[in-house]
């Protein structure tokens, strides 16, 4: 078992510790916008982002591996996620005319009106919580940070996958 002692000697006292405040700040974040989407009887922020997902990719729509490989989600979940949505009428599943097989999956107007429903409910929460907490120079200076980390991930991701990483950070 790891003591706390030798975590933070391989890691690095400020390492440890922002990764920590990093990690709990999100966490806490995402649960403050699970209760006002729940609480405005929305669906859950993974079906938004599956939702937000498609709404940045193709028109056509994307094949679930597609999805998949934008997701933090396997294939068997985002499969029963993606028959929710479809049950409420929020996308669709639509065969390949070249490969019967693979199934493209569509948003519908009513995916794209949830979706713009989650934003409206959470972007409150997000401002109280995040956007009037700093002030314009410190998110350019937070964004800064963040993407010196995320950047090097995102790369990683793409460069393991065929498909496109759909979620960059936007400088």
């Amino acid at each position: 078992m790891r003591t706390k002692k030798s975590i933070s000697l391989n890691l690095g006292e400020g390492a440890r510790k922002s990764w920590k405040a990093f990690f709990l700040t999100g966490q806490l974040l995402a649960a403050k916008i699970e209760i006002a989407l729940h609480e405005a009887d929305l669906i859950a922020m993974p079906e938004y982002d599956a939702l937000y997902t498609l709404h940045k990719g193709s028109p056509c729509g994307m094949t679930i591996k597609e999805l998949c490989s934008s997701l933090a989600m396997s294939h068997s979940g985002l499969s029963r996620m993606l028959d929710r949505l479809e049950t409420r009428g929020m996308i669709k599943r639509v065969e390949f005319p070249e490969d019967k097989r693979a199934v493209r999956v569509k948003l519908l107007p009513a995916g794209a009106a949830a979706m713009d429903a989650c934003w409206d409910a959470s972007s409150a929460v997000v401002q109280e919580h995040f956007g009037g907490v700093l002030n314009e120079k410190e998110h350019a200076q937070l964004l800064r940070l963040i993407a010196k980390v995320a950047e090097p991930l995102i790369a990683d991701k793409e460069a393991r996958s065929k498909y496109p990483f759909l979620h960059k950070i936007e400088r």
